[in-house]
């Protein structure tokens, strides 16, 4: 694992702190002019750069991308987020979630990245519900959460596959195999994270 004095939790955020790829990569290409969170916010605010119906939501989803994009504290993930070909930046953006959210880093790995492994690219919601039911089993914060809450994160988790191209669309039931690009995977294996390559279908 990375260096990273930030610490990755088993965060329920993800009901409202979702995908958002189109915000994520206007929000680095704000990081890699050096502007800072306050700086940003006020950008995309009076910029309206997010293009909603009214500025509301505006500090929520700013400060949301903010802290995903600079919770490895790597700016070449930031680089490739912002400056990529959509699919690389989208599971470059997917990456960030795992350092982030050890619900996404464990999904990914164990489910998605043991299908890869296995070659078995059959994918359907029993094998999310599986997930949940044994991870309700193993951390403690997660069996309190409504099922309510574990539905939403669920459809969440399978938009997420739908957007960076591991489903063709949310009712799919087959993987797609992954191609990553070399770049990301260099990053990622220069950060340490090896065990979360299988979920890139890398060995």
């Amino acid at each position: 694992m990375n260096d990273n004095s930030k610490t990755p939790v088993y965060g329920g955020s993800l009901t409202r702190e979702q995908f958002l790829y189109y915000e994520h990569r206007i929000v680095a290409k704000l990081i890699l002019k050096g502007m800072n969170y306050d700086e940003i916010l006020k950008e995309c605010t009076d910029e309206n750069l997010f293009q909603y119906p009214s500025t509301v939501s505006y500090k929520l989803i700013t400060r949301a991308c903010y802290n995903r994009l600079t919770f490895t504290g790597d700016n070449r993930l930031v680089d490739i987020i912002a400056n990529s070909t959509t699919s690389t930046s989208k599971l470059a953006l997917l990456y960030a979630m795992m350092c982030q959210n050890l619900l996404v880093r464990d999904f990914m790995i164990d489910v998605i990245g043991e299908k890869f492994q296995s070659r078995v690219l059959s994918f359907d919601k029993t094998d999310v519900n599986h997930f949940f039911v044994q991870l309700s089993g193993r951390v403690d914060s997660v069996s309190t959460w409504s099922d309510s809450t574990i539905g939403k994160i669920k459809s969440v988790l399978i938009k997420c596959l739908a957007e960076t191209g591991y489903l063709n669309t949310i009712r799919s039931t087959e993987l797609n195999p992954i191609n990553a690009d070399d770049e990301l995977i260099q990053l990622i294996r220069d950060r340490g994270d090896y065990e979360f390559l299988c979920a890139f279908n890398e060995i």
